[in-house]
């Protein structure tokens, strides 16, 4: 009776392993490289060793394979690893998440558009992008990975979305011509080494009423001592008594006199608005809302349509301040 049992529990171990066995099955299709779960009729893009993938590729939001149609939520980790010949990638927006060392050391990679599916970007994911030049990061996005954006060197400013809670360990680390970075309101927690070794950074805005978590180490100001932080006027005291932010030694409140040349920043019905070297960006905004820009004196620049809740508008006119309208409100942004 025993040996009987033992005979049963047996068999049913290797049907049960068979038939995890058969709910992930791999296939090649149109060059790229999928893992798919036939029980949850997803597929996750996955490296592929024998590929060194180049150009422009665009990943599909559904493949077949054995008449079977799956949808891609998932760019595995190190899926385009070292593919220093990849120039551009349309990811769909079925894509939910994008994994660890995604686009690690993607050197010919100049520009990227993350749909407003995904929620998180993995550990290392842009490492080392040193072409690179700008990325809009979704409102969706929720957490930023350690070494997220590490050596991307072509990156002079950021703004991240009001939906970032944490900004992982050593997450901008060496981008060595960032010059302004805008922190929401939503971040708790920036991790360590997170701006170290950015010699060119002069503006840091922090719209937090608490300081974000973070520590002595997470802003080096050994190479950028003259770098400014702006905060919400009523937590100025709490800056400069809070581990890591009291390292600044210039501290002001946002909008106020202290305010960079290169980039200004204010907030109006949870809107941010910045100028860097001619281009206006605003973030915050309601999805395809228009925003038209116009001089001081009433003429109209242009307009422009926001995508995944920012919009972008690059100056042909001189001059000293911009008024964008969206909706119900106007502010005004000074582009010297």
């Amino acid at each position: 009776m025993k040996r009987l049992k033992r005979v049963l529990i047996l068999t049913m171990t290797l049907l049960l392993v068979s038939t995890l066995a058969q709910a992930t099955i791999l296939a090649t299709i149109n060059g790229l490289k999928y893992s798919i779960d036939t029980l949850k009729n997803e597929a996750t893009l996955i490296a592929d060793s024998s590929k060194d993938y180049s150009g422009d590729i665009v990943v599909p939001n559904k493949i077949t394979s054995g008449g079977m149609e799956y949808s891609v939520t998932s760019l595995g980790d190190e899926c385009f690893f070292a593919c220093y010949n990849l120039t551009s990638l349309t990811i769909p927006s079925s894509v939910t998440s994008l994994g660890d060392e995604c686009f690690a050391y993607c050197g010919w990679l100049t520009s990227i558009t993350i749909p407003s599916s995904v929620t998180s970007l993995g550990n290392g994911c842009f490492y080392s992008c040193i072409r690179l030049t700008s990325i809009t990061i979704p409102s969706s996005v929720v957490s930023l990975g350690n070494n997220c954006f590490s050596e991307c060197t072509g990156f002079t400013s950021i703004v991240i979305p009001s939906s970032v809670t944490s900004v992982g360990h050593s997450c901008f680390e060496r981008c060595s011509e960032l010059t302004s970075i805008t922190i929401p309101s939503s971040v708790t927690f920036i991790g360590g080494y997170c701006f170290e070794y950015c010699p060119n950074l002069k503006s840091v805005s922090c719209y937090a009423i608490t300081p974000p978590e973070c520590f002595e180490e997470t802003f080096d100001l050994s190479f950028s001592s003259l770098c400014k932080l702006y905060v919400p006027k009523e937590s100025i005291a709490q800056y400069k008594a809070a581990d890591g932010w009291k390292s600044f030694p210039n501290i002001y409140a946002l909008g106020g006199s202290g305010e960079s040349d290169q980039i200004n920043s204010m907030s109006t019905r949870g809107i941010i608005a910045t100028c860097n070297n001619g281009i206006i960006t605003i973030s915050g905004l309601k999805a395809q809302e228009n925003v038209t820009f116009y001089t001081v004196n009433g003429v109209q620049l242009g307009r422009a349509a926001a995508i995944d809740g920012t919009a972008t508008f690059a100056m042909k006119a001189s001059g000293d301040m911009v008024i964008a309208k969206f909706g119900s409100t106007s502010m005004k942004i000074a582009t010297k």
